[in-house]
C-alpha cells in the first residue's frame, strides 16, 4: 500500500464516519419529541449502525481498511516487519460469494 492509497482510505473512512454521525444526529434531532434518553440513546445508535453500514457506497475506499495491505502498511511505518501476502481472495469469502 502506498502512502496516497493510505491516504484515501482513511479520507475515506473519516468522511463515512463524519456522514454517519451527522446523519444519525440529525435523525435523533427530528424524530424524538421527548427528551428522554431512553428514546434518543437507542435511536441514536440503531441509526448510526445503519448509516455506517450503508454509506460503504459512497466511500467505497473505506471498505478496504481493515485487509492485509493496510496492515503491513501501518506494520512498516511504525517498523515492523511486512506479513506475507498473496493478495488473493481467500477460500472462505469465495464460498460466501458463491452462495450469494
Amino acid at each position: 500500500m502506498e502512502k496516497e492509497e493510505y491516504l484515501a482510505v482513511s479520507r475515506s473512512m473519516l468522511l463515512r464516519s463524519l456522514t454517519s454521525i451527522s446523519l444519525a444526529t440529525l435523525i435523533v434531532f427530528f424524530t424524538t419529541k421527548t427528551n428522554s434518553a431512553l428514546g434518543i440513546i437507542p435511536t441514536f445508535v440503531i441509526s448510526l449502525v445503519f448509516f455506517f453500514s450503508s454509506t460503504i457506497k459512497f466511500f467505497p475506499a473505506s471498505g478496504a481498511w481493515m485487509n492485509v495491505r493496510f496492515r503491513n502498511y501501518k506494520r512498516t511505518r511504525s517498523g515492523l516487519s511486512a506479513l506475507p501476502t498473496s493478495d488473493t481472495p481467500q477460500e472462505r469469502f469465495l464460498d460466501d460469494y458463491r452462495r450469494g
